[in-house]
C-alpha cells in the first residue's frame, strides 16, 4: 500500500486513481480514533487489496481538498470512484468485504493454484517454494484488468508472462525466487 498525503497538488492524483478503479484508504494523521480503531481491525486479507492510503492532514488544506471531494467522515474507503459508506468501524469493514468478495474469491482460487504448483515445484526439484501472498493479490488484480493472469513485473500481455511465467523455474534455480516474487525458494528440502 502506497501513502498519499492529500494537498491541493495531490487532489487530482487521488481523483485520478479513483477513475481508474484504485482501492483508496482515506484517514487521518492526528489521532482519529476511529482511523485508530479502523487499522486495528481490519484484517491482512482486507489490507492487502487497498492501493493507496490518503492521509488528510490537520492541515486547512487537506481538510477542503476532502472536503471538495465529498469527504465528511473518515476512516473511508472508496473503491474506484464508489464510496463506502458506514455508520462504525465494523460496519466499514463488513462493506469493504462485501464489495470486494469477488477478488477475495479470484485470490483464494489463485493460491490454491500457485501453492499447488509450489508443491509440484518441490516434488520436481527437491525444493520448498512458498507463495508471496500479496504478490497474488497483484496477480489477481491484473487477471480482473486484462482477463488473464499477467506477471505483476512484466508489463508486456503475452502468454509466456501468465503467472507461473516461463521463466520462474530459471529466477528459481539463479535467484532464489521468481522475478516478480510470487514464488520463494525457501530452502532445500
Amino acid at each position: 500500500m502506497q501513502t498519499i498525503v492529500l494537498t491541493r497538488h495531490t487532489a487530482s492524483k487521488v481523483k485520478e486513481l479513483s477513475k481508474n478503479g484504485a482501492i483508496l484508504l482515506f484517514t487521518a494523521d492526528y489521532g482519529c480514533s476511529d482511523c485508530e480503531e479502523f487499522e486495528e481491525a481490519l484484517p491482512d486479507q482486507l489490507r492487502m487489496l487497498i492501493d493507496y492510503e490518503v492521509i488528510v492532514t490537520h492541515e486547512d488544506e487537506s481538510i477542503m481538498e476532502a472536503l471538495e471531494m465529498g469527504i465528511e467522515t473518515i476512516p473511508q474507503i472508496w473503491i474506484g470512484e464508489k464510496k463506502i459508506a458506514y455508520s462504525n468501524t465494523q460496519e466499514l469493514i463488513e462493506a469493504f468485504e462485501e464489495e470486494v468478495k469477488p477478488i477475495l474469491q479470484l485470490v483464494d482460487e489463485l493460491k490454491t493454484l500457485f501453492n499447488d504448483h509450489a508443491g509440484k515445484l518441490s516434488r520436481t526439484y527437491g525444493w520448498k517454494v512458498k507463495v508471496n501472498d500479496e504478490v497474488v493479490v497483484l496477480v489477481a488484480k491484473r487477471m480482473l484488468k486484462y482477463g488473464k493472469a499477467y506477471c505483476p513485473c512484466k508489463l508486456e500481455l503475452k502468454d509466456e508472462n501468465i503467472c507461473p511465467c516461463t521463466h520462474h523455474i530459471e529466477e528459481l534455480k539463479k535467484h532464489g525466487k521468481c522475478r516478480c516474487g510470487l514464488f520463494i525458494l525457501v530452502n532445500p528440502l
